[in-house]
């Protein structure tokens, strides 16, 4: 088990929705098999989103990534667009979520008020990515859907978090 500072190593898991080259610091986050993960870049959405690509082909997986206001969670989809366009994945739920051939699906939400949290109540994840994790309102947000984030048997799906700013002193994420 991985204690606070240690990060344990996988090899780099990529499906054929991971086109892009990557950087040497992405590649490194995607092969991180810690529960909580910290991103830190300019490159961090895509990178969120690569995360949650490396599993689709696994049936029943579910990924979850969230945003601190509704117009960031709708340019992160027009990213997903661009990348899985003309792919055999296809956009559901009015352009909510993504559906891949194995069954799994890659929702994108965002939690702006401090009900928000409760949209989640009685689903469970395999991966859960907060974009700008700085700009969520509420700490009580994460520690919440923490509650609701499941592993598949014989499965190592990490939670990452990732933002592109400091964060404050008072904001702790665990």
């Amino acid at each position: 088990m991985a204690g606070k500072g240690i990060m344990i190593m996988n090899l780099l898991k990529r499906t054929k929705y991971i086109s892009q080259t990557l950087t040497q610091k992405q590649e490194i986050f995607l092969r991180l098999n810690d529960l909580e993960a910290l991103y830190h870049g300019s490159d961090g959405s895509i990178t969120l989103l690569f995360v949650a690509l490396q599993y689709v082909d696994l049936p029943g997986y579910n990924a979850l990534i969230l945003s601190p206001t509704y117009a960031m969670c709708i340019a992160l989809r027009d990213v997903s667009c661009d990348l899985l366009g003309g792919t055999d994945a296809n956009i559901i739920d009015g352009g909510a979520s993504w559906r891949f051939p194995s069954g799994a699906r890659i929702f994108f939400s965002c939690i702006e008020s401090a009900k928000d949290k409760y949209r989640y109540v009685g689903t469970s994840w395999q991966y859960i990515g907060w974009d700008n994790i700085a700009q969520f309102a509420y700490q009580s947000d994460y520690t919440f859907l923490f509650g609701y984030l499941r592993r598949s048997k014989n499965s190592a799906i990490p939670l990452r978090v990732r933002t592109s700013e400091k964060l404050p002193k008072e904001h702790k994420a665990k």
